[in-house]
């Protein structure tokens, strides 16, 4: 183990080679799956406890108070401090991270994603997986833009039949909301 400085550790035995760290959190999630009890480590209080270190890294970049939005998951007013977000959840889409990790990416990005998500979100929709295609349409769904009416028809010309039905249905809702609009 190492620290700085070296006198962080002073009096600490070394961790045991052989034990799992891990162990203790398992157990504990199996036994609320019988007794459905929340976990010690509940992935909400983890979630909120990640996005204020988030929040505060972003403050460091941009050297100024944010002020943070915790039900749109966005910050108020600043749209230098959501484009970092919004950097970061494209970046998830664009990785080899898992289909929840993209779901999770597509339901932020439905939130607060602007037309920079757009280009990310329509590769997904030819990615032949149902469950990103949907998270997709879901994501854009929310993009009342040229750009993202655009992503939607060229889509229809290479997607397979499960998911053009998914992205037939939202052109079509999209165009029936539109009518009501106008």
């Amino acid at each position: 183990m190492q620290a700085k400085p070296d006198s962080v550790l002073e009096g600490l035995d070394p961790p045991d080679a052989h034990y799992l760290i891990q162990e203790p959190h398992m157990r504990n999630f199996i036994d609320c799956m019988r007794t459905r009890k929340l976990p010690g480590a509940h992935t909400e209080i983890a979630h909120r406890a990640h996005t204020i270190v988030h929040c505060a890294n972003i403050c460091l970049r941009l050297g100024r108070p944010l002020r943070w939005d915790a039900v749109n998951e966005r910050f108020f007013g600043d749209e230098e401090a959501n484009r970092m977000i919004e950097r970061a959840l494209i970046a998830v889409l664009e990785s080899e991270a898992s289909v929840a990790a993209k779901q999770e990416a597509c339901r932020r990005l439905w939130r607060m994603g602007t037309d920079a998500s757009v280009d990310a979100l329509t590769k997904m929709l030819g990615a032949g997986d149902l469950r990103l295609v949907e998270a997709a349409c879901y994501a854009i769904g929310a993009r009342p833009s040229a750009k993202a009416d655009a992503a939607l028809s060229a889509a229809l010309d290479h997607e397979h039949a499960n998911g053009r039905s998914a992205i037939e249905n939202l052109i079509r809702d999209r165009t029936t909301s539109l009518q009501g609009v106008l």
